[in-house]
């Protein structure tokens, strides 16, 4: 124990643990991240589906009232707001077909690709790694790796007549 360590009473050299994580925690984990967003998803389809159908519904039920409106009315304005009122259903019906859509193409595959992309990723296999560590850590096996890596070596020989040869060798 150190002084500081022995007038407080305590362990100050505390040193930190490091973190192990082996790669069946990591692959748990991701499973149950991939399984917890199709489930998210799945909940947020439904309550988007869900408010549109009432808006839809809404607004199927509104129009006859605006159309009878709108013809006593006789306001060029009055038929640009029901134009608008329209169009804006149309829009509505167009966003729960893609949202139909969009919920389809996640889950086959992702949504962004176009499908020859999609075709061509699928059955592959993406291999990563990741380092825990500090920093320090990290250079030392990174320098470490280099070294047993290095498959030349470079000798430098001189002769007596002071011509500079090279050689070079496998490790």
């Amino acid at each position: 124990m150190d002084k500081i360590s022995e007038t407080l009473g305590a362990m100050t050299s505390i040193e930190p643990k490091k973190a192990i994580v082996s790669v069946e925690d990591v692959n748990t984990k991701t499973e149950d991240f991939k399984k917890q967003a199709s489930i998210n998803l799945q909940h947020d389809y439904e309550a988007a589906r869900a408010n549109l159908k009432a808006l839809i519904n809404q607004s199927i039920s509104v129009i006859p009232d605006l159309v009878s409106l709108v013809r006593e009315a006789e306001s060029p304005r009055m038929y640009e707001s029901a134009a608008s009122f329209f169009k804006m259903v149309a829009d509505l019906n167009k966003d729960l077909l893609s949202t139909s859509a969009d919920i389809g193409t996640k889950e086959k595959g992702t949504r962004n690709d176009p499908p020859e992309r999609r075709d061509a990723n699928e059955g592959k296999e993406s291999n990563t790694t990741v380092f825990i560590g500090t920093s320090d850590e990290l250079f030392k096996s990174l320098s470490k790796r280099r070294a047993e890596a290095a498959t030349e070596v470079e000798f430098v020989v001189t002769s007596s007549n002071e011509e500079t040869t090279t050689e070079s060798t496998d490790a």
